[in-house]
């Protein structure tokens, strides 16, 4: 029963008597094989990753911090040259001097900051609103464009800005779109 009959000459047995199928002999082989392949493929990974992803990590957060610094800038510099106006304690009532006098502050207050060509673009071409009415006055520019690169990546916003101010000059509301 156990391998020394007439019959079972040649024939390999495993436990218990049974005969071993040799035509699975070749597949097994290659399982075992391409498992040690993966594995040496996943060690060498392993040992040979150095970090890289804080390296881009670095540049996207740099990006992002440079848009949020532009539009906290742009959101000073509009309150700013807003309240310098309307210290003035309205002077100008038509929209033409308001608008005209906003550009003229504006553009002596221009530090030539880089990354802020378009806000003050807009305001040189005339491309904003500056107004009052009975109860506020507003500043409204549309399709504000912030940019910021750093290396090969690039981000660019494009916002509709509107603040609104009370008659001593504080900012009532801020809208971003």
């Amino acid at each position: 029963m156990f391998g020394g009959g007439e019959m079972n000459k040649g024939k390999r047995f495993l436990w218990m008597g049974l005969s071993m199928n040799k035509r699975g002999d070749l597949s097994t082989a290659l399982l075992f094989v391409a498992a040690l392949v993966l594995y040496g493929f996943t060690l060498f990974s392993f040992v040979s990753f150095n970090g890289s992803f804080a390296e881009g990590s670095e540049e996207r957060g740099g990006i992002v911090s440079d848009i949020s610094f532009y539009e906290g800038y742009i959101n000073a510099q509009t309150k700013a040259i807003s309240g310098e106006i309307i210290s003035e304690g309205g002077l100008i009532r038509e929209s033409e001097g308001l608008k005209e006098k906003f550009r003229e502050i504006a553009l002596n207050k221009n530090l030539e900051i880089e990354g802020m060509e378009n806000y003050f673009g807009k305001i040189l071409r005339g491309e904003f609103e500056f107004n009052r009415d009975e109860e506020k006055y507003w500043f409204e520019m549309r399709g504000l464009k912030i940019k910021s690169q750093r290396g090969a990546s690039f981000i660019e916003r494009t916002i509709n800005l509107r603040m609104e101010f009370d008659y001593s000059g504080d900012l009532i509301s801020l809208k971003r779109g």
